[in-house]
């Protein structure tokens, strides 16, 4: 099965700059989009449990790399379900450039840099935590 590079944010990658495009692309093609669901204020542990779970069941097939950007407890359970099926997910980190403006308002430009990977948080089986010394997947205990 050919590598999949996951976009799991509320970013199409055809709005990502070419530089972020080109990342992605470098470690895994093709990319596919799959929007990061709205997740209610007043939800609670289990609701996000059951939204994690909704999402995981749309995966598509394939996925080695995937970016997860969106609210956080959502976020950290679908890094958990991505790990655990081996996917190394990574976070889009940018410059923030802000200009004020005559009005008060404050224009704000985000510029791609990199992409930075979370750290691992299962085990080579894929369901215990793992090693404190284990942070990334491509480092040995």
């Amino acid at each position: 099965m050919a590598p999949l590079f996951l976009n799991l944010s509320n970013h199409p990658a055809a709005h990502w700059s070419p530089e972020q495009r080109a990342a992605a692309l470098v470690l895994a093609a093709p990319i596919a989009d799959l929007g990061f669901p709205p997740v209610p204020a007043d939800a609670d542990e289990a609701a996000i449990d059951r939204l994690a779970e909704d999402c995981a069941r749309q995966l598509p097939r394939g996925v080695t790399h995937a970016l997860v950007q969106g609210e956080f407890t959502l976020t950290l359970a679908l890094v958990l379900r991505l790990q655990r099926l081996g996917a190394v997910c990574l976070a889009a980190t940018s410059t923030r450039r802000v200009q004020s403006q005559a009005d008060g308002r404050k224009l704000a430009e985000f510029s791609f840099v990199r992409f930075r990977a979370y750290p691992w948080l299962v085990g080579g089986d894929g369901s215990s935590p793992a090693p404190k010394t284990t942070l990334r997947r491509d480092r040995q205990p």
